[in-house]
């Protein structure tokens, strides 16, 4: 086989991966799949140039084959064995959950029972909160497991159900429960069109973008709700050089996936006022950035 029809041989194979796929030239890095255009368009929408992007910011492979270079963004082999390690976490997460609710809860009438005939301790009553909130959490994380499992469906979920149990569970990181105010502004029984698998991990990257650029001092108003019926996250006080980090799950092909059907691209943009909008549009496979609605 010539090297010519070995690099096109290669290619044709190489483009069906879901990560992105570059050809390396001299001083450029040609998109080979959607997933690469993906990226390469949001790069130039954030005037961010692809070939120093992925010298500082690619996890990667390279190699030769066919004599043409190679480059491809995603995770390396020992990076996958901790994902199937992380996920066997989520599965007995559930159990502890179980085996904490009833202690904790307990502990809480406990505490309460000591309030009221010793009304002089009240630091118990922090300890309270603090201990409901941390049952309530729990039973999020157990709930949260359930459904992610669950084969089928009982009912289609609704939007409040999947964005509030979303942040519930978000509440463990650091910056979401020390530095965001959360204010939700969601009609009632609004179904989703997604099952809640794809509802909760649409919903968890457009929460993990809100993250990332979220500043990690100071509290910061996150405002929740539905545009044209999908979910909108807005945060204000925002750092639009953070949003390097999180690029390439914003140009993750799985997205373009699962909205595609429904006609819809992800959005995002930074306004003058430094306040970060993710929200979901309907329109083409152009990367054209939209006005924040």
């Amino acid at each position: 086989m010539s090297d010519a029809a070995a690099t096109g041989w290669a290619e044709e194979v190489l483009r069906q991966l879901p990560y992105p796929l570059f050809r390396l030239e001299s001083d450029s890095a040609v998109p080979l799949n959607p997933a690469a255009l993906n990226l390469a368009g949001a790069c130039e929408e954030q005037d961010l140039p692809l070939p120093d992007y992925l010298r500082r910011h690619g996890r990667s492979h390279s190699w030769e084959t066919g004599g043409a270079r190679y480059l491809l963004l995603g995770h390396d082999r020992r990076q996958l064995r901790l994902g199937e390690q992380l996920r066997s976490f989520g599965e007995l997460a559930g159990g502890v959950a179980h085996n904490l609710n009833n202690p904790l809860n307990a502990l809480s009438g406990l505490i309460q029972l000591l309030t009221l005939r010793n009304p002089e301790l009240g630091d118990l009553s922090k300890v309270d909160e603090q201990s409901e909130m941390l049952v309530q959490q729990i039973r999020c994380f157990a709930e949260r497991y359930r459904r992610l499992v669950e084969t089928a469906e009982t009912a289609p979920p609704t939007w409040e159900l999947i964005l509030r149990e979303e942040f519930n569970f978000y509440r463990a990181h650091m910056t979401v429960k020390h530095h965001c105010e959360v204010r939700f502004d969601l009609p009632e029984g609004t179904t989703a069109p997604l099952d809640y698998l794809d509802g909760s991990w649409l919903v968890g990257r457009m929460l993990q973008a809100v993250v990332a650029v979220m500043r990690d001092r100071g509290m910061h108003a996150l405002t929740v709700d539905l545009h044209d019926g999908w979910p909108r996250l807005k945060i204000e006080n925002a750092l639009p050089e953070h949003l390097a980090q999180i690029l390439p799950e914003l140009s993750d092909r799985r997205l373009d996936e699962l909205l595609e059907p429904q006609g819809l691209r992800l959005r995002w943009a930074f306004d003058q006022d430094g306040h970060f909008t993710i929200w979901l549009e309907s329109g083409g496979a152009d990367r054209v950035q939209h006005p924040v609605p």
